[in-house]
């Protein structure tokens, strides 16, 4: 019998999802820290100087590079995934209307603990096989 799970495109779009959905998890955390009073002052004082911006607004385009990607990679692995919760139409509408908001929920509610999806985050073979040279 053959793995579902062990077609290149749908290794790479559930590793491509766990990444982007672990980085917005530990974004959205440091945005829970930066609430804290004693940071969120640190940061009211360090927003008065350059270096401080550019902190904020790196920290901005991140969430906004991983948002993005957790997205897109959300809708990549409902459409090629062997194993989905609804029809794939829907999956997708539903993944497209909501954003990152819905991949985010999708991955951490349903796909992260799927049996199959273990090994490829686990995965020990390669994403991009060495290409034969000619």
């Amino acid at each position: 019998m053959i793995d579902p799970y062990s077609r290149l495109d749908v290794r790479r779009s559930t590793y491509l999802f766990f990444c982007s959905a672990s980085v917005v998890a530990v974004l959205i955390v440091v945005g829970t820290i930066m609430d804290v009073p004693a940071v969120d002052n640190w940061l009211t004082d360090a927003e008065t100087h350059t270096w401080g911006r550019l902190l904020v607004y790196a920290l901005l385009l991140c969430f906004f590079i991983s948002a993005m990607t957790l997205w897109s990679s959300a809708v990549w692995y409902a459409q090629v995934s062997p194993d989905v919760m609804l029809p794939r139409g829907p999956l997708v509408a539903i993944l497209i209307l909501t954003n990152f908001v819905g991949g985010f929920f999708y991955y951490w509610l349903a796909v992260h603990w799927r049996p199959g999806t273990e090994r490829i985050r686990h995965m020990k073979r390669p994403l991009f096989p060495a290409q034969p040279s000619n």
